[in-house]
């Protein structure tokens, strides 16, 4: 048998549904990332909630609590392992998934010989055993969402957001993440971005509009329009989702400057 292709494929031909899609979410706390997250096909998504944020969300969901490296180390091996009905999994927040991991390598003996020092020994072992732990749900047939924080950055006169997930373990998600989204509220407005600007990093492999609301159903649609195929295959579970939000009204082309909600409102610079 050889593994060298003898045809061509494009997207269309994927079985792949918005359902195995990696994504990235990045945002400001209370946002709505955690409520865009749990209403994606609710009946078949797994929230690992590591601040207990979950008993905040409207409806029901399944959860799994996770508060040290142990107890999500060995989640990952019952997932990847044994039968179960999740599609998609939800990690909420990474940023303390990384912090769980890397308080529980930092200065073990698991450490690279060729390290110069402690202090980088245990930093190269928590981002080993970090890729490695992530690297086996990413090996899996489920689709993944790492949701983390956003800070603000001053660039010069430009204030930026960017992911707070340390350095070393972000460039490792947003290589395996197909999307990339930023949420934030646009006056009264709750939106994504799926491409980047001078403000923040967002991008996607799959076509989308750019901004759009911060909707599951929509974001599903739009993602479902990029993968026909997979999107007949699941058409249980887009039906199950929550029915998409009304239109909001078009926002500016730099999709920057809010307006302002009451007549005679000053509008925020």
């Amino acid at each position: 048998m050889t593994l060298i292709p003898t045809t061509k494929q494009s997207r269309d031909d994927l079985e792949a549904s918005p359902l195995d899609v990696r994504v990235l979410l990045a945002g400001m706390p209370k946002v709505g990332k955690s409520t865009l997250a749990a209403s994606w096909a609710p009946e078949t998504t797994l929230i690992v909630d590591t601040q207990r944020g979950s008993t905040m969300l409207d409806g029901e969901h399944f959860v799994a609590h996770v508060t040290d490296w142990k107890e999500f180390d060995a989640l990952v091996t019952e997932l990847t392992t044994t039968d179960h009905q999740f599609r998609t999994v939800v990690l909420d927040l990474v940023d303390d998934l990384w912090r769980f991991c890397d308080v529980a390598h930092a200065g073990k003996d698991e450490v690279l010989a060729s390290a110069t020092d402690d202090w980088q020994r245990s930093i190269r072992t928590a981002e080993g055993v970090f890729i490695d732990t992530v690297g086996r749900l990413i090996g899996s047939p489920l689709g993944i969402w790492f949701i983390t924080h956003t800070i603000e950055k001053k660039d010069g006169e430009l204030t930026r957001y960017v992911p707070a997930l340390d350095k070393r373990p972000l460039g490792y998600v947003k290589g395996v993440c197909q999307v990339i989204l930023l949420a934030e509220t646009l006056g009264s407005k709750r939106m994504l971005h799926t491409q980047p600007s001078a403000r923040f990093e967002a991008g996607s492999r799959l076509p989308l509009p750019e901004p759009m609301p911060l909707d599951a159903a929509k974001l599903y649609r739009a993602m479902g329009a990029a993968l026909p195929q997979g999107v007949a295959r699941d058409l249980a579970a887009r039906n199950a989702m929550p029915a998409p939000e009304p239109e909001p009204e078009p926002l500016p082309e730099d999709g920057a400057v809010p307006v302002a909600a009451e007549a005679g409102e000053a509008v925020a610079a």
